[in-house]
């Protein structure tokens, strides 16, 4: 899990977005930073207020908690669709909420 120490959750800093502690940098640039094929130095260049150890401990946090066992047991149910192709390869046995990258709730089918 990732330790509070980490990350602020302000609504008087950028609207309560989860940035790095200390800094105005949301914890989402980050990701997003990798996904677009970024390396991590570079995401450390463009936001020289982000400490090499804070990412490195943001992304370990991340992966312990989705490799924990209390994920694993909550599975998500996921609307498919052309607007929606990351969700096209997630497993079909899902339930749960999740927020679309459009900012859409999908709800789970109970």
């Amino acid at each position: 899990m990732i330790p509070n120490d980490l990350i602020t959750i302000d609504s008087e800093i950028l609207g309560g977005t989860p940035v790095f502690k200390g800094t105005r940098v949301p914890v989402k640039s980050l990701f997003e930073y990798l996904e677009d094929n970024y390396t991590l130095e570079e995401f450390l260049e463009c936001f020289p207020s982000v400490t090499r150890e804070m990412a490195c401990q943001i992304l370990e946090g991340s992966e312990q908690f989705l490799l924990s066992a209390s994920v694993k047991n909550f599975v998500f149910s996921v609307k498919r669709g052309p607007t929606n192709p990351l969700f096209d390869r997630m497993p079909d046995s899902v339930s749960g909420d999740v927020e679309s990258s459009t900012g859409e709730i999908w709800k789970a089918n109970q």
